[in-house]
């Protein structure tokens, strides 16, 4: 009672605002979103099976009948060989998703990360959506754990705070399912995704990512959690690194699906244009 109290006296000298469009929040509201705004963040509707990317962007629709069938795979992904075997994205890269992903980065804004977290868990168990509504087919206990993408030790030690880490728990928490943050690792610094081409992303996270203990992995089916997924190259290199540790199965779930960085033109970085050691390396495409 005298913790209520307190916390409406704190509301009113120093109201709370919604961390998307600022409008001042309802004292009832105890969450980082309004409304309008909370709404406006919808699952994304009849996305590819496979990369997550939506139907209708990257799917040559046919007819009525081929549009009812489930998305197996997009022109993003069908010439691609993932690590993954699934990708569960909650909503496109654009509008209201947008400012959530770059807030969700700071520290300040752990709370709505949390919110954010917890919409997601609803929307995989279900809850978001009736049944006749649901566009996926998660099952939670088909895995083992959930594991968060990590981020590089100076990182974490001078940022203390991995958006990834808060996803991870409010989802583990939802289906149930531990989570394992120890069981990947970052081995070596990254430089940021966000400007660079599809191919240099791909050799920007090579053996970015290191999985262990191989015991503990061997025979699991996990469920990788990160904020966002544009070119796929962070998931591909972190499922990869889990599957040479021994998982036999690893799906992941993002809150936002980018597509832009697929319509970039590829182009090679001339300092790494044969990869590690003078070869080329194996994005995961189909060779011909």
């Amino acid at each position: 009672m005298a913790i209520a109290h307190l916390s409406s006296m704190v509301d009113l000298f120093f109201p709370r605002a919604c961390a998307l469009c600022v409008e001042l929040l309802d004292e009832h509201n105890r969450g980082c979103l309004c409304s309008h705004c909370l709404d406006l963040l919808i699952p994304l509707d009849d996305p590819c099976w496979k990369c997550g990317a939506p139907r209708g962007e990257g799917l040559k629709l046919g007819n009525e009948e081929n549009r009812k069938k489930p998305a197996r795979s997009c022109r993003w992904c069908k010439n691609r060989r993932w690590q993954f075997q699934r990708v569960f994205s909650f909503a496109i890269y654009s509008g209201s998703v947008i400012s959530a992903v770059r807030k969700m980065k700071e520290p300040a804004y752990e709370g709505l990360t949390r919110q954010l977290g917890d919409r997601i868990g609803d929307w995989l168990t279900g809850q978001l959506l009736p049944p006749s509504e649901q566009p996926i087919l998660f099952a939670p206990e088909h895995y083992d754990a959930v594991i968060p993408i990590p981020q590089h030790w100076f990182r974490k030690l001078t940022h203390r705070y991995n958006q990834a880490d808060v996803l991870a728990s409010r989802v583990g928490a939802a289906i149930d399912q531990p989570v394992r943050s120890k069981w990947l690792r970052r081995s070596r610094w990254t430089q940021k995704q966000g400007m660079k081409t599809v191919v240099e992303r791909e050799f920007n996270m090579l053996g970015a990512f290191r999985a262990g203990p191989a015991k503990a992995i061997q025979g699991k089916r996990l469920l990788l959690v990160d904020d966002v997924m544009t070119s796929g190259a962070t998931l591909h290199q972190a499922a990869s690194s889990l599957r040479s540790a021994g998982a036999i199965h690893v799906d992941a779930v993002v809150f936002a699906r980018g597509i832009n960085a697929s319509r970039v033109t590829p182009r090679t970085p001339p300092e790494n244009r044969h990869g590690p050691s003078g070869s080329s390396p194996d994005f995961g495409r189909k060779i011909h």
